[in-house]
């Protein structure tokens, strides 16, 4: 028999999918800028192709020869230009892909997170709480993640429940090749060690 979904956690799932729409929107916004820099360097491709026309229809015969130097010149210039802003505007548009598959992995990568049965949380090097789920949030007795970051377990919890500073250094160092840590905490015992 599967357990139901607590409102919270709906409420979470909501929210993520309420975030990736976001995203998604300013994703689009950033395509339509691309597709309106893309319409102006062809509106200046056209511009320069007419000055180049006219230009030789101005000169007339007798100074063909230099304005045929010019011209050549000139459309040079414009081809060169116009590769380097096609470039650019390609870049640009590998980024915008990059950045939307980057937002896409985050998602599902948070609501999985969000979705574990258990408390996940993780600290930098020095043991610095930088994020977790909303089960370790329960587990911690408080109501928001920023109640944790920035913060360590002596902060947090009336005892500490992750690796001790010995241990900690030991696993930065490589001399312990522990990757993670399993504690078990019973909820209602990992008191806060200060209102938040």
């Amino acid at each position: 028999m599967r357990a139901r979904p607590d409102a919270g956690h709906l409420d979470r799932s909501a929210g993520i999918v309420a975030r990736i729409k976001e995203l998604e929107a300013e994703l689009d916004a950033k395509q339509a800028a691309l597709d309106a820099k893309q319409a102006k360097l062809d509106a200046k491709q056209a511009e320069l192709d007419a000055m180049l026309v006219d230009g030789y229809a101005a000169a007339g015969p007798a100074h063909h020869h230099d304005e045929d130097w010019r011209g050549a010149e000139l459309e040079r210039h414009v081809q060169q230009r116009t590769e380097e802003l096609a470039r650019e505007l390609e870049l640009s548009r590998e980024r915008a892909r990059q950045y939307r598959v980057k937002v896409e992995e985050h998602a599902v990568l948070r609501a999985i997170l969000e979705a574990a049965p258990v408390a996940i949380f993780w600290t930098d090097r020095s043991g610095v709480y930088l994020g977790s789920n909303a089960a370790f949030l329960r587990v911690a007795g408080v109501a928001d993640l920023d109640d944790i970051v920035g913060r360590r377990d002596a902060e947090v919890f009336r005892r500490p429940i992750g690796p001790d500073d010995d241990q900690r250094r030991a696993i930065v160092t490589g001399r312990a090749p522990q990757l993670s840590m399993e504690t078990k905490v019973v909820v209602g015992e990992a008191s806060p060690a200060r209102p938040c």
